[in-house]
């Protein structure tokens, strides 16, 4: 059974190449227009540049993304840049709690930053949105829906910079929002000047990023002259959410789905970023056990939990030999594990 297992996740060659021609087909809708049907959104960020090592300044950042929030103080001189940076987990409770915590939260930070680091001028500052926003400028843009298992609530459909900006001025942190990103949108940025036009990320979450010729973007007329490129945030993460992938998908990424905090939404995410390929491993290992497969067929209450085996359970096991898995198994689930039931796992 464990072969039959392992098989189901395969895919041939011919298979990447059926997935493939179905994403670029999604690209192009993207491009094209919007709309419900439009699942890989190809969202417009207004970034018509990349850096050539000739910006200067000094400036804060903060990053809300799937696992961590940071703040930074970057200083760019002379083409070399120094950074301070501060990390904060975000917790499962924050994920799910209302805009009132989420950006009271951003803000207490930012706050605690600029005081820790006695920094006493007005700096602007950049956010990194680690989520699908439609923008409508580069100092704007509606959350379109929420990923990477948040659900706070009163923010969908508004502006985040706005709730970032109101919540700063409200606590009376001096700081001024000049710019929103995707954190895809920043990682091709940070590497640019390595003569670097895609940028992807495969973290938490899953999504890529590119620089596009304006004349192919048929949903957007940019007002005045317009300029001859702007980078495109996929949102690929979404591919898949109409189907598209339903000959690839197995049993465990269908029951991982149906108990997720978005049913149906972020398939292709779902089925490879580090938010779920832990769960998923749990489920094809659950199906062993009750197979009498694997681990003599005896689970045990702890790893029978949803999300009880996390991605880096994942890693450690991979990367484990016999007498590690056995412990790992041992001390975190309460499972005999043997050299043997150890091989099976790892495969």
């Amino acid at each position: 059974m464990a072969d039959a297992v392992i098989k189901a996740f395969e895919i041939t060659t011919e298979g990447m190449g059926e997935v493939s021609s179905r994403l670029t087909k999604e690209f192009n809708k993207g491009l094209e227009r919007e709309g419900d049907d439009v699942k890989v959104k190809m969202l417009v960020t207004y970034v018509h540049s990349l850096p050539d090592g000739s910006e200067e300044g000094d400036f804060l950042a903060i990053d809300l993304g799937g696992t961590n929030f940071r703040v930074l103080r970057i200083c760019l001189k002379e083409g070399k840049d120094t950074q301070t940076v501060t990390k904060k987990p975000v917790t499962d409770e924050l994920k799910l709690s209302t805009r009132e915590d989420l950006f009271g939260f951003i803000t207490e930070n930012v706050a605690d930053f600029i005081k820790e680091h006695n920094i006493t001028r007005k700096l602007p500052l950049g956010f990194t949105f680690s989520f699908p926003v439609h923008q409508t400028s580069l100092i704007s843009g509606t959350l379109i829906r929420w990923t990477k298992g948040y659900n706070v609530s009163g923010v969908v459909g508004e502006d985040v910079v706005k709730l970032l900006q109101d919540a700063f001025q409200s606590r009376g942190v001096n700081v001024d929002v000049v710019a929103l990103v995707n954190d895809t949108t920043g990682t091709l940025l940070s590497v640019s000047r390595n003569d670097c036009h895609i940028g992807v990320i495969l973290g938490t979450g899953t999504n890529a990023c590119y620089m596009e010729k304006v004349d192919r973007v048929g949903k957007v007329n940019f007002p005045g002259d317009p300029p001859q490129e702007v980078i495109i945030n996929t949102e690929w993460g979404a591919f898949g959410d109409d189907g598209t992938l339903e000959n690839w998908l197995t049993e465990f990424d269908k029951e991982l789905d149906k108990h997720s905090e978005h049913p149906g939404q972020q398939t292709f995410e779902k089925c490879i970023s580090g938010n779920y390929l832990g769960e998923i491993s749990r489920l094809a290992l659950q199906k062993l056990i009750k197979a009498g497969q694997l681990f003599g067929g005896k689970s045990s209450k702890q790893f029978d939990e949803r999300e009880s085996f996390e991605t880096e359970n994942v890693s450690k096991v991979e990367e484990s030999d016999s007498k590690e898995c056995g412990r790992i198994f041992k001390e975190e689930f309460g499972i005999e594990a043997s050299a043997a039931d150890c091989d099976t796992v790892r495969r």
